[in-house]
């Protein structure tokens, strides 16, 4: 973990912010912020946030470049978190070269923001979904941000 970690809501992933944006799922709303790593960035990716592991789902997919929009169709890893803001999401996707997800934690799991999540092989995008009425964001689409150590948005009372 970072020496310091950020306050509010913590990056999950090294790389650029590619696309902040609003976004229904699952009947809530919610900001979306992908952030694209490529072959030089870490890809060890960090919880952003205090909670628990509600469920980790692996959907199957294609392997379109992950910089690129359709690559929401690749193979990836979900996470659901219950935290004190709400249901956090967070998608590992593949990307053309990266093929292999690997998961740190476990369903049932409480966690602790900075924990390592898990990597993803190569380069790729990790898609973090924060309650939108809960956060203000922080970051703007081409930012470059580092695990545990950007704050990506603020928590909102």
């Amino acid at each position: 973990m970072a020496a310091n970690p950020a306050g509010g809501i913590a990056a999950p992933a090294d790389g650029v912010a590619k696309d902040i944006r609003d976004e229904e799922l699952d009947g809530r709303s919610y900001k979306r912020i992908v952030t694209f790593m490529n072959v030089h960035n870490v890809h060890v990716n960090r919880v952003p946030l205090d909670g628990s592991v509600e469920r980790i789902t692996r959907h199957k997919g294609k392997f379109l470049p992950a910089y690129k929009a359709e690559s929401i169709h690749n193979q990836q890893v979900e996470t659901v978190l219950k935290t004190r803001i709400g249901t956090v999401k967070i998608f590992q996707i593949t990307g053309v070269f990266a093929r292999r997800i690997v998961v740190y934690i476990t369903a049932g799991a409480e966690v602790r923001k900075g924990e390592k999540l898990g990597l993803i092989k190569f380069g790729s995008r990790v898609d973090l979904l924060i309650p939108s009425s809960k956060v203000k964001i922080k970051i703007n689409i081409g930012d470059k941000v580092r695990a545990n150590e950007t704050s990506v948005a603020e928590i909102i009372k």
